[in-house]
């Protein structure tokens, strides 16, 4: 059974403890399965979360570090020759870390698309069935991390850029 929201994630699985017999060590079971299950889970997402921040703010601060050498940069095109590569090459960096932003807002876009619409993992009782709802919280967010990990690479392969 899927849960409609966060509120209700676990009440398929009180349901089952309240139909059957169920003593207490299987309440105590699937009470710890769960919550160490929630803090595992919750742990993930937070770290992939802050993963997709840290790779998001690194290619604007890679943009907002480019933007002052360009003046320079520029200037080497009316030195003609030789000095027009400077020009060249910062234009191709430039080009390089704003096609990273696009791709890691595609990757974002992408990711987060797959698993809108997806079944869940399956439905079991008791504990499986926590681990796999905590398992479908956690899948986009570690689909979407190591999307915008592999952004970068994408763009350098592609372009040539190294």
């Amino acid at each position: 059974m899927t849960a409609d929201s966060p509120d209700d994630v676990f009440d398929s699985i009180k349901e089952d403890l309240d139909d059957s017999s169920a003593d207490g060590g299987t309440w105590v079971a699937c009470g710890l399965i769960a919550m160490i299950g929630g803090i595992i889970g919750g742990l993930v997402i937070i770290v992939c979360g802050v993963e997709i921040i840290v790779a998001a703010m690194s290619r604007l601060f890679k943009l907002l570090l480019c933007i002052p050498f360009a003046p320079v940069a520029f200037s080497g095109f009316a030195g003609g020759r030789d000095f027009s590569q400077s020009g060249i090459a910062w234009i191709r960096t430039f080009t390089g870390y704003c096609l990273e932003a696009l791709v890691i807002v595609l990757a974002l876009a992408i990711s987060c698309g797959l698993f809108a619409d997806a079944p869940s993992l399956g439905t079991a009782d008791g504990a499986v069935g926590t681990i796999l709802q905590i398992c479908n919280y956690c899948l986009p967010m570690i689909t979407a991390a190591a999307c915008v990990k592999g952004a970068d690479t994408i763009v350098r392969r592609c372009l040539g850029l190294g």
